[in-house]
């Protein structure tokens, strides 16, 4: 309730059923999230920060324990919006479920990708991605990753992905990319100094 909320935004995720909407409070949320359940085309489930407040979901450079993405979204149907998504060991935010949407996230400061899309179908917009993929910088060579890409499906080939109206700056790899992809939509997008 809104009296009495969950501590972490893993307990919510655990909970939610299609048609729900998740509003997060304001914090630092230390912790890598998995947003795991199915919302259907009619009832999404919706994580969103909560209006006026500022939400973050910080890795402090140790989660996730395995290559994924601090948040990932492994679940279809499911929308994303307003966060700050920092500080990730590997990738800060990953779709990897289907007809996914991320909007309005502030990702920066991440080990790799800021924003991956791997799952068809998949939207990225009126995103700010910043100074990610940091396991490149300064000349040395990590992963090759991006600000944003949409890339390499669990079958082979992500298809059907929308990255739009993003700002992507200041990443250590491309700022927007698609490679082993098919139908991607990229535009309307400001894409420098990467």
């Amino acid at each position: 309730t809104f009296s009495q909320p969950w501590r972490t935004i893993y307990k919510a995720a655990n909970m939610v059923i299609p048609g729900d909407i998740v509003y997060i409070r304001e914090g630092i949320y230390k912790e890598s999230i998995n947003l795991y359940k199915s919302g259907t085309e009619n009832q999404l489930i919706q994580f969103i920060a909560y209006p006026g407040e500022t939400t973050v979901i910080d890795g402090n450079n140790q989660f996730p324990n395995s290559y994924s993405a601090l948040l990932s979204i492994s679940g279809d149907w499911v929308q994303v919006s307003g966060f700050e998504v920092r500080n990730s060991k590997y990738i800060g935010v990953g779709l990897f479920g289907k007809h996914d949407f991320v909007d309005a996230v502030y990702s920066h400061h991440n080990q790799e990708n800021g924003i991956l899309i791997t799952g068809d179908y998949g939207t990225v917009e009126n995103n700010q991605v910043w100074r990610n993929v940091l396991s490149n910088e300064y000349g040395r060579l990590g992963y090759g990753s991006t600000g944003i890409s949409a890339a390499r499906d669990v079958d082979g080939i992500t298809e059907y992905a929308i990255i739009r109206k993003n700002i992507v700056w200041e990443n250590w790899g491309e700022g927007i990319s698609s490679f082993e992809a098919n139908q991607i939509i990229i535009e309307n997008n400001i894409s420098h100094n990467n």
